[in-house]
């Protein structure tokens, strides 16, 4: 049995006018997933728990490998509000491609899958507390790897117009095995920090330094990036610029110093 009744349109309610089909879009649904439909067929995703993490970009540049690229993501398998809810998997794969070179071979890459817990303690400050294993994925005979707990802070101050200052200092501790590189932490060293200002929708400027006071090695790595879009066109990348200076930029020549410039697009900064 079924019954129905008929209420009338409030005069506030917008009017629905006929309209042709639109084609599919994302769209939350049961619950959270995101359905994409496109040639390829239907994939579907929980996106909202993917987000941005490291910069994923491709720069072209100066240097023995004079082309940089990344690819970097971090998700949350599980929402609500228990302890679960602040649990993080990420994964950065960094690869260095020769273009100048004859065939353009890509001469290493560095694979870093990571897992932590982010808490935010207060409205502008996060901690977090994880585990990062980065390696080259060599064989036996030239592994170099690192596996590393760290502590990370990030303090947020609001500059006002759409200015905001992010300050990050982080420290480190590595544990079992190095491959081949077993004096890496004499040229990583056991701390860095990130501080970066950024305009929203506008202009982003970032530094991250890391080494050893004892043996006075490290690195530091700038990015610059800017919306395509405030140049012209509705274009969702970024004009990005990257600069590299001291050692371990490339993990088999961790202790050789290296000093790259380059330019390019970015997805995500």
């Amino acid at each position: 049995k079924l019954r129905y009744r008929l209420a009338p349109l409030s005069p506030s309610a917008p009017q629905v006018a006929a309209t042709a089909p639109e084609r599919p879009r994302p769209a939350p649904v049961g619950g959270g997933e995101t359905l994409v439909a496109d040639s390829a067929g239907v994939a579907s995703a929980f996106i909202e728990r993917f987000r941005p993490y490291e910069p994923t970009y491709v720069a072209i540049g100066s240097g023995r490998e004079n082309t940089k690229a990344q690819v970097s993501f971090a998700l949350k398998p599980f929402g609500g509000t228990g302890v679960l809810s602040h649990l993080n998997l990420a994964y950065t794969h960094t690869f260095f491609w020769a273009f100048n070179r004859p065939s353009g071979p890509i001469t290493t890459a560095i694979y870093s899958p990571e897992v932590y817990f982010d808490v935010p303690v207060g409205e502008q400050v996060n901690v977090a507390f994880g585990y990062r294993h980065s390696s080259n994925g060599g064989g036996p005979a030239d592994s170099i790897d690192a596996n590393r707990l760290y502590l990370r802070v990030n303090r947020q101050f609001d500059l006002g117009r759409g200015w905001r200052l992010d300050v990050a200092p982080q420290g480190w501790v590595f544990f079992g095995t190095r491959g081949i590189a077993r004096d890496l932490d004499r040229f990583w060293g056991n701390g860095g920090i990130t501080a970066s200002i950024t305009q929203r929708n506008g202009v982003k400027l970032a530094l991250y330094g890391r080494g050893d006071p004892t043996t006075g090695r490290g690195a530091a790595e700038v990015f610059l990036s800017y919306p395509l879009r405030r140049i012209g066109g509705d274009v969702g990348l970024y004009l990005f610029g990257q600069a590299f200076t001291g050692f371990g930029e490339t993990l088999p020549r961790y202790n050789e110093r290296d000093t790259t410039a380059r330019i390019g697009i970015a997805l995500t900064r």
